[in-house]
């Protein structure tokens, strides 16, 4: 029997990622973030990338790639599409974490004085910038990040729902749900009023999977009841899944019983078989003796 190697590491969230082929630059923020960084894209013509590390939420969560050869698997990832050629140092295969990280990555693309793009890496995986410039910030302050992440957020409406846009707002609203720090979730309730259909179902979910049981099941209640756009309603019922240790099933429970959308029903009889919850198996119990 073959057996992988694996690497046992026990260590604390670091600042820096672990670079290959990247031009390091390191900077303070000593302003405010939106400042600094807005400072940077405007002067960045070329294709560079603009990174920093911020407190996460409590969970195991990773957000890197993964490669294994002949059983033995490592994590990294590549800022640039068409580069494979990150390399691992000795020691580098799959981490295994005896707690869960403390820090996560937010990195942005920039060209031509704007952002194109936006990723999320956890503090195990290795960074190949394909030789592009990184500006590397430090010092920075977690509800700036937040705020910042949102105002990249574009405001179209549904019919400007581009390919691009969504990728960025996708993209800037996982990383605010990942955000350990108060003003992650006022932010996501913002967002719970976009004008975006996907932006707001996007932001539906991760307050079920962030804020507080009567924070996430106000939204999620106003939502269903509220909403003009059955596609979202359908994708709050499903968000009510996510919430912490069952707490959205007693609400799926009411809105399968009283609901008067069918198609809302529908979804919430859905997940509630999915559930496997004793709670909803005494539901469809009570439905079949009537």
């Amino acid at each position: 029997m073959r057996y992988a190697a694996l690497a046992v590491v026990i260590s604390s969230a670091f600042a820096q990622p672990r670079f290959q082929d990247a031009k390091v630059e390191n900077r303070a923020v000593t302003g405010t973030l939106g400042s600094a960084f807005r400072a940077i894209v405007n002067l960045q013509t070329p294709p560079a990338w603009i990174a920093y590390a911020v407190p996460q939420i409590p969970g195991d969560r990773n957000m890197c790639c993964f490669t294994s050869i002949n059983g033995i698997s490592w994590q990294g990832c590549s800022l640039e599409p068409g580069n494979r050629d990150l390399t691992i140092s000795p020691g580098g295969s799959a981490t295994v974490h005896l707690e869960d990280a403390a820090e996560f990555y937010v990195f942005y693309r920039v060209e031509d004085r704007k952002v194109g793009k936006i990723r999320n890496f956890s503090v195990d995986c290795n960074i190949d910038a394909g030789g592009l410039p990184v500006v590397w910030l430090s010092q920075v302050n977690p509800a700036q990040s937040v705020a910042l992440l949102e105002s990249l957020i574009p405001a179209g409406t549904p019919a400007s729902d581009a390919r691009e846009d969504l990728r960025i707002a996708n993209a800037a609203i996982s990383a605010i749900g990942m955000h350990r720090d108060p003003a992650a979730t006022p932010a996501l309730l913002r967002l719970a009023h976009h004008a975006s259909a996907t932006v707001r179902s996007q932001a539906l979910s991760w307050l079920a999977q962030t804020a507080s049981r009567q924070i996430s099941e106000s939204a999620i209640r106003a939502a269903i009841e509220q909403e003009p756009d059955t596609g979202v309603k359908r994708k709050a019922v499903s968000a009510l899944t996510q919430m912490k240790n069952g707490e959205g099933v007693p609400l799926l429970i009411e809105i399968a019983r009283t609901n008067r959308n069918a198609a809302v029903r529908k979804q919430a009889m859905t997940q509630l078989g999915n559930s496997r919850d004793p709670r909803a198996v005494k539901f469809f119990e009570d439905l079949l003796t009537r």
